[in-house]
């Protein structure tokens, strides 16, 4: 499976730390898996933009540094095809979307603007560490 999950910035890719984050969703596209080699060939990715409006700055567990994050951009692609769309329902279902579904499918536009909360994990992707989104939650 291919993914991107960056956090990028002009000072290269510095990741967010670890930890709860406030985010607005600022834009999707669809674009369609490309790898010939691929049995999902053909089939449709939402690429989801995501930006930390809080908290304004964390302390990085691995440092001790804090960081700010308030700005910070978070990238995530994602299946959206039949049987493949479990962080694409958890997304909507986290931003209060869920009217936006239709019965074959939904404008991901439409979530332009949402906040949501999210968990957020560092990985170790070709020698760099990046943040990684693995859980979404409605805000209270």
């Amino acid at each position: 499976m291919a993914f991107i999950d960056l956090d990028l910035d002009s000072e290269g890719f510095e990741t967010v730390p670890p930890g709860q984050y406030v985010l607005r969703i600022v834009n999707t596209t669809i674009e369609k898996v490309k790898d010939n080699n691929s049995k999902n060939f053909g089939m449709p990715l939402v690429n989801w933009e995501f930006e930390v409006i809080a908290p304004d700055s964390v302390v990085d567990p691995l440092t001790g540094e804090e960081k700010p994050t308030s700005g910070k951009k978070l990238f995530r692609r994602t299946p959206a095809w039949k049987g493949a769309g479990g962080f694409l329902k958890a997304v909507i279902d986290a931003c209060g979307a869920t009217e936006l579904m239709g019965p074959t499918g939904v404008d991901t536009s439409l979530c332009h603007g949402r906040t949501l909360g999210a968990t957020v994990t560092n990985e170790l992707y070709n020698d760099q560490m990046q943040a990684r989104i693995s859980k979404f939650h409605k805000l209270n």
